[in-house]
């Protein structure tokens, strides 16, 4: 929660009513605060962003409670590519694994999470009916095969990271679990002083449970 209060002689010299509209500037800050939070578990996945099991949110060997481990990560680190893009399918495909260390449901729809420096790069890679960046006549099969969506976030802070998503949210352990919505409370005047008091509040909560 935030708020501000407004002595009575500043609002009776507010002519340009910029300080009656202040409450907005508080939503704004709340959905700046929401939106970098969300952008948390892809930031911090790979050392502080941890799940259930105590291993960072992106990890080689992530524990079953049947017995084994599944990974969600390349084997080998690698910029966006077709090649490693459709490694990241492959794997996602092959080593996502539920509790019991079944393979997971097939995943038909697919979300492309980058920062605003490989927007262009994901273009070429994801609509491009040739294969991007090979002189051959081969169909671009990351194309033809799946449904795509491309989510441009500049809160992520590693211009070289992108993450391959499940678009269905029961296929992804992520959450963004909104308790409260952001909400501007009406305008409060403390009866002593004629001071005008803004209040806002929200409650979310962000994270990995898988």
């Amino acid at each position: 929660g935030l708020g501000f209060e407004v002595t009575q002689t500043a609002m009776e010299d507010d002519a340009e009513n910029i300080l009656s509209k202040a409450g907005d500037w508080l939503s704004f800050s709340a959905r700046y605060v929401e939106e970098g939070r969300a952008a948390n578990p892809f930031n911090n996945g790979f050392t502080t962003e941890t799940t259930p099991d105590g291993v960072s949110l992106f990890h080689s060997a992530h524990l079953l409670k049947g017995g084994g481990t599944a990974k969600n990560t390349l084997a080998t680190a690698a910029d966006l590519s077709a090649t490693s893009l459709t490694q990241a399918m492959i794997d996602l495909q092959t080593d996502q694994k539920d509790e019991a260390g079944h393979l997971a449901n097939p995943v038909n729809s697919w979300i492309l999470y980058i920062p605003p420096a490989l927007e262009f790069l994901a273009e070429r890679l994801l609509k491009s009916v040739g294969l991007p960046s090979s002189a051959d006549n081969d169909i671009n099969p990351i194309k033809s095969r799946r449904s795509w969506q491309i989510i441009v976030n500049p809160r992520l802070t590693d211009n070289d990271a992108w993450f391959l998503v499940a678009a269905n949210k029961a296929q992804h352990g992520l959450t963004f679990y909104r308790r409260k919505p952001i909400s501007t409370e009406p305008m409060a005047i403390d009866p002593r002083t004629g001071n005008r008091i803004f209040k806002m509040r929200h409650r979310f909560s962000v994270g990995a449970w898988a």
